[in-house]
């Protein structure tokens, strides 16, 4: 079997996926617990919860708060589910369609991203890495996608 020329670049960059989603995933978990004991605190100790500055903006956002944080949560999916496939298929030519097809998602989602940043008025430089990642995934799966088109 022929090796894969853009072995490196998914396996590489599935890695560095799989130890993002996970701590996105395990960052929104630990937010989750943490807007969960708030919500406790205010019950059950109000006069603590009240000399807290913004005590009420807190407790009246928390439902919001919880949501956002449970949406990160689901977010961090994806890039974990990218990143296992890029490693396991980072030998596989004919997987190499699948694996554009999601690294174009994934820039979809991150362009769409920045876009909602920039019109909010707080687009800076580092906004543009989130580009990086998935196009060096991009080009892993492009160079696979070309040797299994040579191998037909």
């Amino acid at each position: 079997m022929e090796t894969a020329p853009g072995r490196n670049f998914l396996k590489i960059t599935g890695i560095l996926f799989i130890i993002a989603g996970s701590l996105e995933i395990f960052g929104s978990i630990l937010g989750i617990i943490g807007l969960i004991c708030i919500q406790y605190m205010s019950f059950a100790m109000p006069e603590i919860i009240n000399m807290i500055p913004a005590a009420e903006l807190i407790s009246e956002a928390l439902g919001i708060f919880i949501l956002l944080t449970v949406i990160s949560a689901v977010s961090g999916i994806f890039p974990l589910v990218m990143g296992i496939m890029g490693v396991k298929y980072c030998d596989v030519l004919n997987k190499a369609k699948r694996l554009m097809n999601i690294a174009v998602i994934y820039l979809i989602i991150s362009f769409g991203s920045v876009i909602v940043i920039g019109i909010f008025g707080s687009l800076k430089f580092s906004n543009f890495t989130s580009f990086i990642l998935p196009i060096f995934y991009l080009v892993g799966a492009y160079k696979n996608r070309e040797a299994y088109k040579q191998t037909l």
